[in-house]
C-alpha cells in the first residue's frame, strides 16, 4: 500500500469498515480511536455505540490530495477535494478529542471548529530510542565512503514529489560548483536515505541531470534503528519540502 491517497485504499477501507462493525457489535467498547481517513468509520461506529470518538489527525486529507496530485482531471479533483473537506469537517466536529501532531494541523482544526478540543502531541520519531554513538556515526560515514571531515548534507524520508527533491538537487548543484577543486576530504557530499528502488532510479537520473551525481550518494531505505546514527553523522539536515504544512519530522530528530 503506497503512501498517500490511492484507489487501492477504497476496498481496503471497505473491508476495514466491515471488520470494525463486526467487532463493535460483538463486544463492548468505551471509546473509538481512529486515524486519518479511518475517522469516517470511527465517527459512524462511535455514534452507533453511543461512545466518545477520538480522532488521531496526522494530516489534512484535502491537503493530501494536493500533495500527491491525486484526482485526475481538474473537475474531478475539485469535486474530490470538496468531498474530502466535508469528510474532514465531519470527523473533527463529531470527535470528543482531536489529537494533532503539529501546530499547522491545530490551526486547521480551529478554523473548522473553534470550540474543538484539540490536543497537540508533536510526533517526534526516535525520541524513546537509545542515543547513537560517535562510533556508529563514523561507521555510517565509512559505509557511504564519506571522509571523516567532509561536510555531509543528509536528507531522510520518502521520495514523493511533495518532498521537493528537485529543489535539493538544484541547491546542491550550487554548493558543488562553489566548492569544486577542493580535496576529497573536504568536498561536500549529499546523502539521501529513503526511497523505493524505482524512485531512487528516477532521483539518480535527476541528480545526474543537475550535474551532482559524483557527489550524491543514495543509501536507499534504511532500517529505523539506523537513522539516528545517520543523523549524528550528518553536518547538515535538510527538508526541502515544496508542498504541505506539516512539520518535517526529520528536524525533530
Amino acid at each position: 500500500m503506497k503512501i498517500g491517497p490511492s484507489l487501492a485504499k477504497i476496498p481496503l477501507d471497505a473491508l476495514l469498515a466491515v471488520t470494525v462493525l463486526r467487532r463493535a457489535l460483538s463486544q463492548r467498547y468505551d471509546v473509538v480511536h481512529s486515524h486519518e481517513e479511518g475517522g469516517v468509520i470511527g465517527v459512524l461506529v462511535a455514534a452507533l455505540l453511543r461512545v466518545p470518538h477520538l480522532y488521531d489527525m496526522h494530516s489534512s486529507l484535502p491537503q493530501q490530495l494536493a500533495n500527491f496530485s491525486f484526482g485526475g482531471a481538474i473537475g474531478a479533483s475539485r469535486a474530490m477535494r470538496r468531498a474530502f473537506m466535508t469528510i474532514e469537517r465531519l470527523m473533527i466536529r463529531r470527535s470528543r478529542v482531536v489529537i494533532v501532531i503539529c501546530p499547522a494541523l491545530e490551526d486547521t482544526v480551529r478554523a473548522i471548529e473553534p470550540e474543538a478540543h484539540a490536543v497537540l502531541i508533536e510526533n517526534a520519531p526516535g525520541s524513546g530510542e537509545e542515543q547513537p554513538t560517535t562510533a556508529a556515526a563514523a561507521g555510517v560515514r565509512r559505509s557511504l565512503g564519506v571522509a571523516e571531515h567532509a561536510p555531509m548534507v543528509l536528507y531522510t524520508g520518502t521520495f514523493e514529489a511533495y518532498q521537493g527533491l528537485d529543489l535539493l538537487f538544484a541547491a546542491m548543484a550550487i554548493v558543488a560548483a562553489r566548492t569544486e577543486g577542493g580535496t576529497r576530504d573536504d568536498e561536500p557530499r549529499l546523502v539521501l536515505a529513503g526511497g523505493k528502488p524505482d524512485q531512487v532510479e528516477r532521483a539518480r537520473a535527476q541528480a545526474k541531470a543537475a550535474g551532482i551525481d559524483r557527489v550524491t550518494i543514495f543509501a536507499g531505505e534504511r532500517p529505523a534503528e539506523e537513522i539516528p546514527a545517520y543523523l549524528l553523522a550528518a553536518t547538515i539536515l535538510v527538508s526541502p519540502r515544496s508542498r504541505g504544512t506539516n512539520t518535517p519530522l526529520t528536524l525533530y530528530q
